[in-house]
C-alpha cells in the first residue's frame, strides 16, 4: 500500500515538473516575442510637442496669414505603408486618453500660426508628422513633414516647411534689334499637386522639397511663342510685361512646372546696303534648343534673352553673320 501511495506521489511530482517546465518554456517564448517585438500596450503614450518654420525668414517676401494644419501618421514596420491617426485606427491602448485625442475627425488639428502642436504618439512605432501651412483662404502655402521614432528624437519635434509654388517667367527686351526678328516657342506642363499623396509617399522636408505626387491626368499643356522686331514684341498668349520687363508665365500655388521645353530661332531683314529695310526676313538659324535644366523642383526660374547683334542705323548694313542669342536662367528662390 505504501509503495503504492509513494509511486502516486512521484507521478504527481513528475507531472507538476513538467508543468512548471511549460509553463517557463511559454513565458521565455513571450519575453523574447516581446523583445523583438515590442507589445505596444508597455507603454500607453509619449507626449511632447512639434513646430515647424516655413521657409527663411530673412528671405520671406510673401506674407502667410491664415493656420495650420497638423497631421499624425503612423506604421508598425517600415515597409508598412503610412496610416492617418484616427479612432479606432490606432496603435494606442483602447479607450486610452492617447487614443480619445485621435478620434476619427481630429486628425488634422487646425491651429493658429502661432501654436505648438502638443501631440501623443506611440512608442515602438514609426511616427510622421505633416503640416501644411494655408493662405487666410484656405490655399495651401507649405509643407512640412517629418519621420521620428521614439527614442530617436527629443521633443520638440522641429520641421521645415517648403513652399508649395512655382515660378516662370521670360524676358525679351534685349532682342530688339534693327534688322532681325527672333522668335522664341515654348511648352511645358503644369501639373497639379497631390497633396494627400505627397504626404505620404514623400521623403522629409529639412534636407529638401518633397518628391510631389501628381493628380492623375490633371497636367495642363501650356504653349507661348514670342516674335521679337526692333519696334515691339508680340507674344501668345497676350501677357503684359510687368515694371522690369518679365512676361510672368506662371506664379502660383498648388502646381509645379514640369517637361519645360524652349527653342529660338533668328530671321535677317531682306536689304541690300543704301536701300531702305524691306520690312521682309529670311530664315537663319531654326528651332535652337535652350538648356532648361535650372527648372527644377524647389526652384522657380526666369529666362533672358539676350545677343551679341548690334543691328545697323539708316543705310548703313552691320548685319553679323555670327549673330546669336544668349540665355541667361536665372533662378528664383522659392522661399
Amino acid at each position: 500500500m505504501c509503495n503504492l501511495k509513494t509511486k502516486k506521489m512521484k507521478k504527481v511530482r513528475i507531472l507538476l515538473v513538467a508543468i512548471v517546465a511549460v509553463m517557463l518554456v511559454f513565458v521565455s517564448c513571450e519575453k523574447e516575442a516581446l523583445d523583438e517585438n515590442p507589445n505596444l500596450s508597455d507603454v500607453a503614450f509619449v507626449a511632447g510637442t512639434a513646430s515647424v518654420q516655413d521657409g527663411d525668414i530673412l528671405l520671406k517676401s510673401e506674407p502667410v496669414a491664415g493656420s495650420r494644419d497638423w497631421y499624425n501618421f503612423y506604421k508598425i514596420a517600415i515597409v508598412d505603408a503610412w496610416s492617418l491617426l484616427g479612432k479606432p485606427n490606432t496603435p494606442f491602448l483602447h479607450e486610452s486618453a492617447a487614443e480619445n485625442d485621435w478620434v476619427t475627425g481630429a486628425n488634422p488639428v487646425n491651429l493658429s500660426l502661432a501654436n505648438l502642436l502638443s501631440l501623443t504618439y506611440a512608442p515602438y512605432c514609426y511616427n510622421r508628422m505633416v503640416s501644411v501651412t494655408k493662405a487666410a483662404d484656405g490655399t495651401p502655402m507649405y509643407l512640412g513633414i517629418k519621420d521620428f521614432d521614439y527614442p530617436q528624437h527629443n521633443f520638440n519635434i522641429t520641421m521645415k516647411g517648403r513652399q508649395l509654388k512655382d515660378y516662370l517667367s521670360v524676358d525679351f527686351k534685349d532682342l530688339q534689334v534693327r534688322g532681325y526678328k527672333f522668335i522664341i516657342s515654348g511648352s511645358y506642363d503644369l501639373e497639379t499637386i497631390d497633396l494627400a499623396k505627397t504626404m505620404i509617399t514623400s521623403s522629409g522636408t529639412d534636407a529638401g522639397w518633397p518628391n510631389y505626387s501628381y493628380v492623375s491626368a490633371s497636367a495642363e499643356h501650356k504653349t507661348f511663342s514670342v516674335e521679337c522686331l526692333w519696334d515691339g514684341i508680340s507674344i501668345t498668349p497676350s501677357i503684359t510685361a510687368d515694371a522690369n520687363g518679365d512676361y510672368i508665365l506662371f506664379d502660383g500655388y498648388g502646381k509645379e512646372i514640369t517637361n519645360l521645353s524652349i527653342t529660338y530661332s533668328i530671321e535677317q531683314e531682306i536689304q541690300a546696303a543704301g536701300v531702305p529695310p524691306s520690312g521682309q526676313y529670311s530664315p537663319w538659324k531654326t528651332n535652337v534648343p535652350v538648356d532648361c535644366s535650372a527648372s527644377i523642383i524647389g526652384q522657380g526660374v526666369a529666362f533672358e534673352f539676350t545677343t551679341n547683334a548690334v543691328g545697323y542705323e539708316g543705310g548703313n548694313v552691320t548685319l553679323l553673320e555670327d549673330v546669336k542669342i544668349v540665355v541667361i536662367p536665372k533662378v528664383v528662390e522659392l522661399n
